[in-house]
Formats: C-alpha cells, sequence, structure tokens
C-alpha cells in the first residue's frame, strides 16, 4: 500500500459546532466521536470508507488557517450553495490556468481552502 495522509488535525472552540458544520454543509460522516478522560474528539470525513479525515479537537489557537483545501467539482458551484448555507466566504472563486479556488471559514473561524482540478 502507498503511503498517505489519513487524518488532519484541526483545533476548534466547539466540537459539537465543528461536527455539525462538516456533516450539514458538505453531507460528510462522523467516522469517531471519542471521549478519553477529560479529552474528546471527533472525526468526519466524505465517507466512511474516505482514507483521510479531519480530526478535530477542542484545543486553543481555533481560528486560524489552516493550510487545508477541501477538493470539489466546481468552486464557483460550491461556494454558492456554501453561501446559501450561510457560510462565510472569505475569498471569492475565481477560476485560473491552474484550477479553481475559494476560502472559506468553518463555524470555528478557522480557514481553508476550496479547490478543483483544471477542467
Amino acid at each position: 500500500m502507498k503511503p498517505y495522509v489519513g487524518t488532519v488535525s484541526i483545533k476548534v472552540k466547539d466540537l459539537d459546532r465543528a461536527k455539525a458544520f462538516f456533516l450539514e454543509n458538505f453531507g460528510w460522516v462522523c467516522t469517531a466521536d471519542v471521549t478519553n478522560g477529560d479529552y474528546r474528539w471527533v472525526s468526519v470525513a466524505p465517507s466512511e470508507s474516505g482514507q483521510t479525515s479531519i480530526h478535530l479537537s477542542k484545543e486553543d489557537g481555533a481560528g486560524e488557517l489552516t493550510n487545508v483545501m477541501i477538493e470539489c467539482d466546481d468552486v464557483v458551484k460550491t461556494a454558492e450553495a456554501l453561501k446559501t448555507k450561510g457560510v462565510k466566504i472569505s475569498e471569492e472563486p475565481r477560476v485560473e490556468s491552474w484550477g479553481g479556488w475559494a476560502k472559506f471559514k468553518d463555524s470555528e473561524g478557522n480557514e481553508f481552502g476550496l479547490h478543483h482540478a483544471v477542467k
């Protein structure tokens, strides 16, 4: 098996709110919701069988640029759909020679890239 990115960790202020953000806005699933003593983490992913998931943990530092890009079929259409759900688009969509690009903020103020490949 080739190595791949399995989990990306994102700091959040409110685990339940952050979990709901990805489930409601992207249609993702919760793959783990674990409490270990005083520590709790939640994992969300595009599907139960997806190789990559986002690990949400309640920590200081939430509300920053994540350097995580969410891939989609069409940045313009996806950004518009997110806007209708009340998601803040922090950098309006544009299409360049290298593909489509925009940025959005999650419920915790973390900023993500939104990208589509060259069509």
